[in-house]
């Protein structure tokens, strides 16, 4: 299993598409970095293109690999299980690696943010997105472990990233509509003032189901973790304007803020839910790629 491993891992690090990924994710991370020193924002200038990245890049060297190479594997010995494990062990090696390059560059660049920004938030931050990167990393190379063409992985990846997107903000709209809405007018020249049932606000059982669905959708979390960390960002490229600019208009308590404990619970819960469903996908991939054939 280790020389396995290590030959998946050896076979992607040496890819093509590998080091496109890997000159991409330098782009991105010097963009994400300039973004959140100056224009101070989570957006989606790296985070959507990197998780497209991510899709085709793996489908396609997973799916290549299942092909004649792994009927030649299966003529040589390998089980079937060791094959599944050990691509998805070397695809989410290649991407911590990939990650942690990312969030080595944005960090660095914006040092200045460690002198106002709880370290906590930073350090869950970091979980989170690592979660997702993961967790997406594995969603991708089980499809590419299952689909019978490398096209189709990437096409089914690509589709899959795509839905999530765009769902992301319609859902966190619907969920944010209040139960109830105020309705106030006159009647005989007196006013009145009352609250009514709101018809678009989304009622058991299926504001549970969307919930879920909005835990798990990486770029809702994302929404979540840019209102969280935002009021810690300052525009300027000196703090210290920022912070004489801020205690002008907000006042000197707004430096001392705190995360609430909504925002707490979140973030603890984000990288769990980002890995959550992955482990559940991959898990019952397992048993299914124990039975396909291969051409």
């Amino acid at each position: 299993m280790t020389r396995l491993l290590r030959a998946g891992f050896f076979r992607l690090a040496h890819s093509r598409g590998v080091r496109f990924c890997f000159v991409l994710t330098l782009i991105c991370a010097f963009l994400f970095a300039r973004e959140v020193r100056q224009e101070v924002s989570l957006g989606e200038i790296w985070f959507l293109p990197q998780m497209m990245i991510y899709a085709v890049m793996f489908s396609l060297a997973v799916g290549r690999e299942m092909g004649h190479r792994a009927k030649n594997k299966l003529i040589a010995g390998v089980s079937r299980s060791r094959m599944y494990w050990s691509e998805l062990a070397a695809a989410l090696g290649v991407a911590a690696v990939c990650y942690l390059l990312f969030s080595g560059i944005v960090l660095l660049a914006n040092l200045r943010l460690l002198e106002h920004t709880p370290i906590s938030l930073i350090l869950w931050l970091w979980l989170g997105f690592g979660g997702i990167t993961l967790g997406m990393t594995a969603v991708f190379v089980t499809v590419s472990l299952l689909a019978p063409a490398k096209t189709l992985a990437a096409v089914l990846c690509l589709v899959l990233v795509t839905a999530l997107y765009v769902t992301a903000l319609p859902l966190g709209q619907m969920l944010g509509e209040p139960e109830f809405h105020a309705v106030a007018g006159t009647v005989g020249g007196k006013p009145f003032y009352r609250e009514e049932p709101n018809p678009d606000y989304v009622a058991e059982p299926w504001r549970s189901v969307l919930e879920l669905y909005r835990a798990v959708n990486p770029f809702a979390v994302r929404e979540d973790f840019g209102r969280a960390v935002h009021p810690f960002l300052f525009y300027g490229e000196s703090w210290e304007r920022a912070k004489a600019a801020t205690a002008e208009t907000m006042g000197p308590e707004f430096m001392e803020r705190m995360l609430t404990e909504e925002e707490v619970s979140m973030l603890r819960r984000a990288p769990l839910c980002a890995l959550a469903h992955a482990v559940c996908l991959v898990l019952a991939g397992w048993p299914i790629f124990c039975r396909r054939g291969f051409r």
